[in-house]
């Protein structure tokens, strides 16, 4: 059996499960969760949906509808979604990350910028924020900023030894300082 048949297999037997228990929230997700693996994005919005109803209080089912609408490109629902995620937990960075990356995506850079920094706050060694937050204050024309966060972005893979994140600062770096005309001296 491979893994489509699997996750067929295991979307019937959800889908069984749910119709002898139409109130259960966790049998809600897990099929919500099997449909959205399927990429059978409606059905899953439709289960998450559900689960809400029963329990609004369960911030994960909101971040996975957010997720849900942001891979649909339905970026005014998932930032709706991932709003609703952070009233119900407001210390969670995945979801900060989520929703930064629509802001970015629809071209929001001060709101982007916001929500990296919390993302900073809540984990000063993401590396993916503080990156992404100096692709945003370059998008708002912030040279300075935008290479002070790259850079922090570069010395954070160093630590950790992740070399695709390191390479990737290092690039964006290099353009930076050509788009600001700065150098490292500038910053040291």
């Amino acid at each position: 059996m491979d893994a489509k048949e699997t996750l067929n297999k295991r979307i019937d037997g959800l889908s069984a499960q749910v119709a002898d228990n139409p109130d259960d929230e966790t049998l809600r997700r897990e099929l919500g969760l099997s449909y959205m693996d399927a990429g059978r994005y409606q059905e899953s919005v439709l289960e998450f949906q559900k689960a809400a109803e029963i329990n609004p209080t369960t911030p994960d089912t909101f971040h996975k509808l957010g997720i849900i609408f942001d891979r649909l490109g339905q970026y005014k629902e998932a930032i709706d979604y991932y709003l609703q995620t952070i009233k119900i937990n407001s210390e969670d960075p995945e979801v900060f990350m989520d929703l930064g990356l629509v802001y970015d995506q629809t071209q929001d850079y001060e709101n982007a910028v916001n929500t990296f920094k919390k993302v900073i706050a809540l984990d000063p060694q993401d590396i993916d924020a503080h990156f992404h937050l100096g692709l945003a204050y370059d998008s708002l024309e912030d040279g300075e900023n935008a290479i002070i966060y790259t850079m922090q972005a570069e010395k954070l893979a160093d630590l950790k030894n992740h070399f695709q994140w390191n390479a990737s600062s290092k690039k964006s770096l290099r353009i930076l300082y050509k788009r600001y005309e700065l150098s490292p001296d500038d910053f040291e």
